[in-house]
């Protein structure tokens, strides 16, 4: 949860951001930050269910992601910070 705490609070201004006046560059750069948040908060969780997994607490699930979609978001997040 020291994670959590701060990410959270990080995602809930990002989220108020985006519910204010903002330009079509701004919002790309909001919606830009709440996309990378939100896959910070996917890698926090996963990396307590690997914990949990080591210690015997769970079993390993497969789930189906689209990995065009993931690496074309990531992209566009590098471009446009640059």
């Amino acid at each position: 949860h020291e994670l959590r705490t701060p990410i959270n609070g990080l995602m809930g201004m990002a989220q108020a951001l985006a519910n204010s006046d903002l330009n079509a560059t701004q919002r790309r750069q909001v919606e830009s930050l709440l996309g990378a948040g939100a896959e910070l908060t996917k890698t926090v969780n996963d990396s307590t269910y690997h914990t949990q997994l080591s210690d015997g607490k769970r079993e390993i699930t497969p789930i189906q992601f689209d990995m065009g979609n993931l690496v074309s978001s990531t992209s566009k997040c590098t471009f446009l910070w640059a």
